[in-house]
């Protein structure tokens, strides 16, 4: 495509953002169209029109259009799952995260796009008391998609199941499982599954199956692999706008996604309310709601059936939520494992803190990277909004990180020491703990003295 680099140049944009702006287009959209990948038809034409290109010449086969442009911003996502099928030889991938985030989608786009000769289907009931139990499943498959009677014995259907699963190419999709779950494990009504995981995951069959759900399945009977999928990014959601022709603000966009972590979900239930209520205008729209990220109804529902769940299955994981809410996540922007382990004060034991870790983050309702934490936004809110219900437990995290910070400085010798000295100076004085708070800026006069 060093045709489209060159009249990039001749056209006197300095930059792709340049030329991204002035067509109002995303900029990872245009990135692609400068590398020479896939966009939508309408776009490649627009911009060889501009840049005084005949797009007809400088392809080197047909265009292949977007045949869902709802679906933006997963190219990432797709090769990471190609990796796990084609590398590790992967016969069952768990994409797992909070809701929302675009699982489901991710799932069947995949599958569609693979090219199987059978894609079932399973979607968990919203309530676990009408979960189908595993064996009608089986039934079902055999005897309408496969045209094979079944036996009233589930050991013998499962084995004429697998059988036809190797010589047919088959995806699976399980969709949210977690409602069959219980601390990553099945509960006990549901554990024929295990059973049925057990010859997907064979390696004489043909068949991929992919599992959505919103905490990882750990069953130490099921060989799984896992891909924690992250919301889109911020290229992802301006492209989104752009086709639904909304007027956006780069900066606004960049707050909004930031804000909901990417969620795919809340991306699009933005973009219905602007259409309906700002005229298309993303920035007033931003203005009226960055306040209370939670004002939809649709997200509010979205956001509290996690945290009912968690606080139904896991009290410890559900208590480390809310208290991570105290923590700002401003000046410093995440918070070390100690950090996290100091919200614990009601678990004694040190092996049982660092489990209670482990299945929050199982939820994927908490961010981490390299020993790092923090809260999007929109989870920070709800779990703060929680936590002031039970003000003795508020002003217990809020001492607790405070102390945490405090103990972090021996001495305020850069920057960052006084950042952190200035976090336990904030949080004890939202518990109007004036004494300790004072002392914290005392230390910072002395040292700025010296």
């Amino acid at each position: 495509m060093q045709k489209v680099k060159d009249a990039l140049k001749r056209s006197g944009f300095r930059s792709q953002l340049a030329f991204a702006t002035e067509m109002g287009a995303a900029r990872d959209t245009v990135r692609k169209f400068v590398n020479g990948k896939n966009i939508d038809r309408n776009n490649f034409i627009d911009f060889c029109e501009k840049l005084g290109l005949d797009w007809q010449r400088i392809v080197d086969k047909p265009l292949e259009t977007n045949t869902d442009p709802n679906f933006v911003g997963r190219e990432n996502a797709i090769a990471t799952l190609d990796h796990l099928i084609n590398k590790k030889k992967g016969k069952i991938i768990n994409i797992y995260g909070m809701g929302g985030v675009g699982k489901t989608a991710l799932a069947k786009q995949y599958l569609k796009a693979k090219g199987f000769d059978l894609v079932l289907e399973v979607f968990m009931a919203t309530r676990t008391e009408d979960i189908t139990p595993v064996t009608f499943i089986v039934e079902e498959w055999l005897k309408n998609d496969f045209t094979v009677e079944p036996s009233q014995d589930f050991g013998i259907s499962l084995k004429r199941l697998k059988e036809q699963l190797k010589t047919r190419k088959v995806g699976l999709l399980i969709d949210n499982l977690e409602m069959a779950l219980e601390g990553g494990k099945f509960i006990e009504d549901h554990h024929q599954y295990v059973d049925l995981f057990k010859v997907l995951a064979d390696a004489d069959v043909q068949s991929l199956t992919l599992i959505t759900s919103r905490e990882r399945l750990t069953e130490s009977g099921v060989e799984v692999e896992y891909y924690p999928l992250e919301g889109l990014d911020k290229d992802a959601w301006n492209e989104y706008f752009i086709y639904h022709q909304l007027i956006i603000d780069s900066s606004t966009v960049t707050a909004m996604c930031n804000a909901y972590g990417g969620n795919a979900k809340a991306m699009t239930l933005i973009c219905s309310q602007v259409n309906l209520d700002y005229s298309k205008g993303i920035k007033q729209y931003w203005q009226d709601h960055k306040i209370d990220l939670l004002a939809n109804p649709t997200l509010k529902h979205l956001v509290n059936s996690q945290f009912d769940r968690l606080e139904k299955h896991d009290t410890d994981a559900y208590n480390l939520l809310l208290r991570l809410g105290c923590y700002r996540y401003q000046d410093i922007s995440s918070v070390p494992f100690d950090g996290v382990k100091c919200l614990l004060f009601d678990v004694v034991e040190t092996n049982e803190q660092l489990r209670v870790i482990e299945r929050l983050k199982n939820r994927a309702l908490v961010e981490h990277k390299n020993g790092e934490y923090w809260l999007h936004s929109v989870i920070k809110q709800e779990a703060l909004t929680r936590l002031k219900r039970s003000p003795d437990d508020y002003k217990k995290a809020q001492e607790a990180a405070a102390e945490y910070w405090k103990n972090s400085v021996e001495t305020v010798a850069t920057i960052d020491d006084a950042l952190k000295a200035l976090e336990a100076y904030y949080h004890y004085l939202l518990i109007n703990d004036f004494e300790n708070a004072g002392s914290v800026l005392d230390l910072l006069q002395k040292c700025f003295m010296v």
